[in-house]
C-alpha cells in the first residue's frame, strides 16, 4: 500500500487568543495533505509528500518533522521563497501567510516540480480542497490528478473548511472527473446548500461517472454512500477527523 500526498504545507503557529493570556506560541505541521500524511504512515502505509517549502526555518522544520514521522520527503521542494504559514489563535481564528496575501512558497508548486516516474510508483493520490485556492498550485493538481487517475490509481479528494478562502461549487466540483473517493467534512455540506448528506451525495455521482463513493467524515466515524444507495457506517473508535480520514483511506488501499 503507497499513497502520494500532493498540496498544501504550512507551518502551523498557534496560540492564544488573547495577549493578556501570555504569550505561548507552538509550532507544527499545517496543511491537511500533510497531517494526514504523517497518520497514514503511523499506521504502516508507504507514503509519500509532494510539496514545496521555503529555504527558511519553518521549511527546514516541515521536512524534518514528516522524515521522523516516516514519510518519504524527497520529492518536497524547496522555493527560494518564505514557507507558508498559517497562525491559529484559540479555536476559530485562522491568519495566513500564504497566496493571495503573501507569495509562499506551497502555492508556487509547477508541474515540472513533480517527477511523474516517482509519483506514478504510488498506488493512491491524495489532494485537498485548499490546495486548489491558488495557481500554481491549483493546475499541478488538477494535471497530476488526471495523470494518476488515467494511469489507473486510486485518486482521493478531501472537501474541508477552507475559511478565509472561498470556491466556487464549480471549481470544486471540476476536479471531479478525476477523483475515484469524495471525502467531506460533514460541516462543510451548508457550504452546498443542503444539510442532508445524501443529498449532496446524489448530486456528485449526477456530476461525475468516475466517483465509486462518497465518504461524510465527522470526528468518530465515516458515513460511506456507494452508488445504488448503499451506505456503511466505518466506526473508527478515533476521535479526530484525520484519524477517521487515515483509516478510510487504508481501508480503500486493502481493496484491489
Amino acid at each position: 500500500m503507497s499513497v502520494a500526498c500532493l498540496g498544501e504545507i504550512l507551518a502551523e503557529i498557534r496560540g492564544n487568543r488573547h495577549l493578556t493570556e501570555g504569550l505561548n506560541f507552538k509550532v507544527s505541521i499545517g496543511g491537511l495533505a500533510s497531517k494526514i500524511a504523517t497518520k497514514l504512515s503511523s499506521l504502516g502505509v508507504n507514503t509519500g509528500f509532494f510539496g514545496a517549502v521555503g529555504n527558511d526555518v519553518f521549511g527546514k522544520f516541515l521536512i524534518e518533522t514528516l522524515n521522523s514521522e516516516g514519510v518519504n520527503t524527497e520529492n518536497i521542494i524547496v522555493k527560494d521563497l518564505r514557507t507558508s504559514l498559517v497562525m491559529v489563535l484559540g479555536s476559530d481564528v485562522k491568519v495566513f501567510f500564504r497566496k493571495p496575501y503573501f507569495n509562499s512558497a506551497d502555492t508556487e508548486l509547477t508541474i515540472n516540480d513533480v517527477n511523474l516516474d516517482e509519483i506514478l510508483e504510488y498506488d493512491a493520490l491524495l489532494y485537498t480542497l485548499l490546495s486548489l485556492t491558488e495557481n500554481p498550485l491549483k493546475h499541478t493538481i488538477h494535471y497530476i490528478a488526471k495523470t494518476m487517475f488515467k494511469n489507473g490509481r486510486k485518486t482521493f479528494f478531501h472537501i474541508h473548511p477552507i475559511l478565509p478562502y472561498t470556491l466556487s461549487h464549480e471549481e470544486i466540483t471540476s476536479i471531479l472527473k478525476y477523483t475515484s473517493y469524495v471525502l467531506i467534512d460533514h460541516d462543510v455540506l451548508p457550504l452546498f446548500g443542503t444539510s442532508k448528506a445524501k443529498t449532496l451525495t446524489h448530486i456528485i455521482f449526477k456530476k461525475a461517472s468516475s466517483v465509486k463513493e462518497v465518504a461524510i467524515v465527522y470526528d468518530n466515524k465515516v458515513l460511506i454512500y456507494y452508488r445504488g444507495g448503499y451506505e456503511e457506517t466505518l466506526a473508527t473508535c478515533y476521535h479526530g477527523k484525520v484519524k477517521c480520514i487515515a483509516t478510510y483511506l487504508v481501508k480503500r488501499l486493502r481493496e484491489k
